[in-house]
């Protein structure tokens, strides 16, 4: 039995007080081995506590990790997680909501990279959801990021999975990359790569056909007016989802490169907003003549964790979630990380393991 031995406690309702903070705290507790008690979980949202997306989360990483864990419970506003030695193996997680895939796999990929033995998960839930990025986001953008790194990563979108049920069905296999990386040379911002090639998807599933093709016009329509002269957007179309719905991603092809936006439809929303939001952020995103975008520098700091050289990232747009990130991350005693400028601007990271960690 565990004893729960040295524990760090970290406070759930410092920063944006969100699910982001008890996502990233049990990853880096089983990435330094580390045990951890998070209090306050969830404190500033307007239904504190666990959540089922977040239980999975939790669950999902504690089984990967071989870890013990108490409060683990819908609900519940303090855990702690005691970590062991991720062995890889075959893993099915259902969130049995419409809780976001993708930000489930962001607290278990870095540590299956760390893994004895090559790891396969299947999860389900909700791939294309609001609050989190859409699946092809997280295929285009991060995971483009962390092959960049080293990371040996696959992915393949079985089933998109909408709100309200979810259904989503997605294969991830990772193979032990448990050394990556640095990024320090990424001197170039996207402004400065040339002009700019936008690859895009557009899907729709039980709507009209036509939908995912006035998404996808709309966005192009945009883009080339703002100078993007070059986008190339897939467009697609099925009834394999539960419920209806769609989205638009799109992202900046080239070597170094991280920069992506999206949109999701919604009831009463017209396909040619959906078109027009994700393109505006992206010129957004390419004005900032930054080579990662406002969601990268938080997405893309745990895997950082696994380089042995000083990280340094320049950042179109710091938000809360990589400030309240930059915390958790120094509370474990293996990082230094030093964020310059504010929240809301642009600015730089730059991060390095500490002399004696392991």
């Amino acid at each position: 039995m565990h004893l729960f031995l040295n524990v760090i406690e970290i406070d759930g309702s410092y920063g944006e007080g969100g699910g982001q903070i008890l996502r990233t705290s049990v990853s880096f507790a089983a990435l330094f081995k580390k045990d951890i008690r998070l209090v306050n979980i969830r404190a500033k949202r307007d239904k504190p506590g666990i959540r089922p997306q977040h239980r999975m989360a939790i669950q999902a990483v504690a089984s990967i990790s071989r870890a013990t864990v108490r409060g683990n419970e819908v609900g519940s506003s303090e855990i702690t997680f005691a970590p062991g030695s991720p062995l890889g193996g075959n893993y099915d997680f259902d969130i049995g909501t419409a809780g976001s895939v993708t930000l489930v796999l962001q607290s278990i990929l870095p540590v299956s990279l760390i893994a004895t033995a090559p790891t396969h998960i299947r999860l389900i839930g909700g791939t294309d959801v609001p609050g989190s990025p859409t699946s092809d986001y997280f295929e285009n953008v991060l995971l483009k990021a962390v092959r960049w790194l080293g990371g040996k990563v696959s992915y393949d979108l079985r089933r998109r999975g909408y709100y309200p049920r979810g259904g989503g069905v997605v294969d991830v296999h990772v193979e032990p990359s448990p050394i990556l990386r640095k990024i320090g040379s990424l001197e170039k911002g996207c402004g400065q790569i040339g002009t700019p090639i936008v690859r895009g998807k557009s899907h729709c599933s039980r709507l009209p056909s036509h939908v995912s093709g006035r998404q996808a016009l709309s966005a192009k329509t945009f883009l080339q007016k703002q100078g993007v002269g070059s986008v190339d957007i897939v467009e697609s179309y099925d009834n394999s989802s539960l419920d209806p719905g769609s989205s638009l991603t799109l992202w900046l092809e080239g070597d170094a490169i991280f920069v992506g936006s999206d949109s999701l439809g919604a009831r009463g929303k017209r396909a040619e907003e959906v078109g027009r939001e994700a393109a505006d952020g992206l010129v957004s995103e390419i004005r900032s003549d930054a080579p990662l975008d406002s969601h990268m520098g938080d997405m893309i700091l745990p895997y950082l964790s696994l380089c042995p050289e000083t990280s340094q990232l320049k950042i179109s747009r710091i938000t809360m979630h990589l400030a309240t990130e930059v915390h958790v991350a120094k509370q474990f005693g293996e990082l230094e990380a030093e964020l310059e400028g504010d929240v809301g601007n642009p600015g730089l990271l730059r991060i390095r393991r500490t002399a004696d960690s392991g």
